[in-house]
This record gives structure tokens, sequence and C-alpha cells, in this order.
């Protein structure tokens, strides 16, 4: 039986056309075994403003390998592949440091370019690589393309058995991208797929939206071209969980945070009360090892969820031209009265030093209640840029 709702999450009875701004599937594609392939390259249809990578069951031909991740800005005839072309920086569970480059010909998606013999992928049977990536806004001229992946995959070195990363990147020229390409640093990929997803804008505000349950449907789109103090979205019923994804956001000033908060009144006053527990990680780009920029952790309840940016004020978010912010956050329990409503956030950012900032929050809401509007405010001035769509899961 299918679920029917209306932007305001009511029921309908009879279906309509299936509304955009849920993730849609684009391609597949899956090595072929054998000698396998170099490379698996995906094109970028312009419909879409986000694009999602799902990897699975990848194995490399040669051992101990990295994958890594390059762009085209002629439609997939050649990928950029020079020196200083791309920024990245990772975290892998097998590395007590920050694994990074600041002027690279790639972007290393599981941050083991640096580490030592035997702690990439392996290519023994059993052996393989999944991850999930998000790319940011790839025909926007105006900003750099930000990317973000998490994954894990067994190590060549079996003692060390398996590693999770987390990992982001950018293209240093504002130029629109058509086309990506996945490749392991050396040796082909042998095995595995690649799907990849796109987010699509929702055309028709207030239409029937239809979709199976289970599935991420489009709620509400803003976007912002003009100075905007807050950004509110109401969590309406019949959904199971919240999905906000945000790109090219630009504040107004310098080094600024973004924060959250609910409302239990449908949005008409947001709680400032001491009931918000936030815990937050990430690195910056220029050589920082993991932890020494002051990102706030701890479980002090305080006035607002912490959702982007960095205690030290010169690693927040910088409000340059090409200092944009993009990232998800999930929200859960918000719509159900008993359970404290928590979240999670991965995000990255350029800041104002400038260095490539990447992070991930999480946190909940100190007393149980029914959450009926989550609000982004931003820490001073206004929000100048972005846009930022608001999912539900269809229960």
């Amino acid at each position: 039986m299918w679920n029917f709702f209306d932007k305001l999450g009511r029921r309908q009875v009879s279906p309509a056309v299936t509304a955009g701004g849920s993730w849609e599937f684009i391609e597949r594609k899956t090595a072929p075994g054998g000698a396998g392939v170099a490379t698996i390259d995906f094109d970028l249809p312009p419909e879409y403003t986000s694009y999602m990578v799902v990897g699975q069951s990848l194995r490399p031909v040669t051992d101990d390998q990295d994958l890594n991740i390059r762009v085209s800005n002629d439609g997939g005839g050649t990928f950029e592949a020079d020196g200083g072309d791309y920024k990245w920086r990772g975290n892998n569970c097998r590395s007590s440091s920050v694994q990074s480059s600041t002027s690279d010909n790639h972007i290393s998606i599981m941050a083991t370019d640096a580490l030592g013999a035997g702690l990439a992928c392996g290519d023994a049977a059993g052996e393989n690589l999944a991850f999930r990536g998000f790319i940011f806004d790839p025909y926007n001229t105006s900003t750099f393309c930000h990317m973000t992946f998490e994954g894990t995959y067994s190590t060549a070195d079996v003692t060390n058995s398996g590693a999770s990363f987390l990992s982001a990147g950018e293209y240093r020229t504002a130029e629109a991208l058509q086309a990506i390409r996945f490749a392991f640093n050396s040796g082909n990929i042998e095995s595995g797929t690649i799907l990849l997803y796109g987010l699509k804008e929702d055309s028709g505000v207030g239409r029937v939206v239809q979709q199976e349950p289970g599935t991420w449907v489009e709620i509400e789109t803003k976007t912002v071209i003009a100075g905007a103090g807050n950004l509110d979205f109401d969590l309406p019923t019949g959904y199971d969980m919240f999905r906000i994804t945000w790109t090219g956001y630009e504040p107004s000033n310098d080094d600024t945070i973004i924060y959250g908060r609910l409302s239990t009144d449908g949005g008409a006053t947001f709680s400032t009360a001491a009931s918000y527990v936030t815990s937050m990680g990430g690195s910056g780009s220029e050589g920082n090892t993991y932890g020494d920029l002051n990102f706030f952790s701890g479980a002090t309840a305080d006035s607002a969820f912490m959702i982007m940016g960095c205690d030290d004020a010169a690693f927040a978010q910088g409000n340059a031209t090409d200092e944009d912010g993009h990232g998800v956050i999930t929200i859960y329990n918000a719509r159900i009265a008993g359970k404290d409503t928590k979240y999670q956030a991965h995000f990255c950012y350029a800041s104002s030093t400038p260095r490539l900032i990447y992070g991930h929050s999480a946190g909940w809401f100190v007393g149980n209640a029914d959450h009926d509007a989550f609000r982004f405010e931003v820490e001073a001035g206004t929000i100048d840029a972005g846009k930022f769509v608001l999912q539900g899961l269809v229960s």
C-alpha cells in the first residue's frame, strides 16, 4: 500500500505525479571482474542540484590501494589532474593523525595516501570497499565544488582487518562540472558497483506527493538570494525522520556558526532553554591534526544545537565569494513525544584563513517533546545565499 501526502503532511485519497526533491536513481555501473576496468565514470545530468554516490563491494586488482575521485569540466572528455587542482582532508581510523593535501591531482576518498604499507584496501578474496559520498552543487560557477565521503574497507594487511574513514575535499576552480571519475591509485577496479543518485528540486509546491513507504520525499525547498536572518521549516506528521541538505551557504558575516533550534508550537516560538546537547569533531586542511582546532565537544546543555562551525573564530565559516558551506543534517524522533529529539550532521566549508574545514556534529534535546518545526539560525548577520532542502522519510 502506498501512502500519499501533500506538502503539509496531510494524507490524500488518490495519487498524483511523483514530486521532485527526493534522491532519484540515475545510473548503476559495475566492474566486470577479471582484469577489471581502469575507471568508473559518471555524467552528472544538469537537472539535479547535488549528487550522492554509493559504492559497494569494490575491490582493486592491485593490493593496498586508495580510491580517488576527479572531475571533468568538458562533459567527461578529460578529467582535471594537475597538481594544484584539488584540496582534501580525511580521518582514517588506522592513523592517529589526519591525512591531507593542500595541492593534489585528485581527492583521496579513503584518506590513505600517506599511510604506511598494508593500510589501504586489499585485493584478496572477500576484501572490499564500501562508501557513501555527496557532491554538492557542481554546476555552480561562483563557488568551488565540495565533496564529503564516509565508508569502510578491508585493509591489505590482514592483521589490521577492517578500517573506516571520513573525508572531504574540494575542486579549486569555480566552474561547471559535468562528470566524475573514480579510480584506484594504481591498477584497475576488479569488481564492485557504484550507484549515482541526483537531488532534484520540486517544481510544484502544494501538489500531491506519491511515494512508497521507506522513501525520502521533499517537503520544502528554500533558496536564499538575499539576506535572511533565520530559516524555519515545519516538520509535518507522517514521516519517520527528516533530512535537510544545504548547498552554497554563504553568511554575511565572517567567522560565523550555524545553530539549530526546535519548536513545539508550529514555529511560533523556538526554545532557547538550556536543553540542547551537542558534540562536534572535525579538522582543517592546512596540516592540523584531528582535534587541535577547537571544535565544540561536551555534554553540557546549551540554548541551541551547534550544527556547523568551530569555536576557534578564525576557522568558522568565512564570507568571501568562494567561502561557501555544504552539509546534511538528519533529525530523529522529532514527532514522537515519548522520545528525545536527536540529530547528526556532516558538513564542509571554507573558513577565512582560508582552509577547507570538514566535520560532523550530533546531539539531542533533553526532555521528551513533539517538535513540529526546526530553525537554522546564523550566529551573527544574515544568510546571504544558499539552498536548503527539507525531506521526510515516509512511514
